[in-house]
């Protein structure tokens, strides 16, 4: 697996992951982005920098061609957990269940812990989201609490994972 910096040229895999009816089943309120919030949420993430962000997933064998996305972001959805970075997944269907998500956070937190670029990372998950509960348990994040995405109306259980608890995701 290759963490990289997305560019305008993976849009499609973007558009994919930000309109397919399976993927967003547990995101929010499950509806997909408009083509203006797609367009401007890529080009976020293409001009980020330095500093915690998103990474395109693209598979040893496939490069440029991204599958995924892992990362981190402040989760501005939920302000009473603020300050803190949420690290986040997000894969293509026809590669769920194949590890992808959990080989990709473990980089990625590997990279922002040693980097100490944070001391605390939370996941919100919406209940129901089985898979996504593994990859965080796999990861070592513990449930925290059970809070209201404001902006949904939707739960959320908070799992919460502290810098010095990293074991590299074993």
């Amino acid at each position: 697996m290759v963490l990289r910096p997305w560019t305008l040229d993976d849009r499609d895999v973007w558009h994919e992951l930000s309109t397919n009816e399976a993927v967003l089943a547990h995101i929010d309120d499950g509806e997909p982005l408009s083509e203006p919030e797609i367009d401007d949420r890529l080009t976020h993430a293409v001009q980020w920098i330095d500093g915690p962000g998103i990474f395109a997933c693209e598979l040893l064998d496939e490069p440029g061609q991204p599958i995924g996305f892992v990362g981190f972001a402040p989760p501005t959805f939920l302000p009473e957990l603020l300050p803190v970075y949420e690290v986040g997944w997000r894969f293509l269907p026809d590669h769920w269940g194949e590890g992808y998500a959990t080989e990709a956070a473990v980089g990625a937190l590997t990279w922002a812990f040693e980097a100490d670029l944070f001391d605390r990372v939370v996941a919100c998950i919406q209940p129901g989201n089985r898979r996504s509960v593994a990859v965080a348990e796999r990861l070592g994040l513990a449930a925290s609490h059970r809070t209201v995405i404001p902006r949904c109306q939707r739960w959320a259980d908070v799992y919460e994972l502290h810098s010095q608890d990293w074991h590299g995701g074993s």
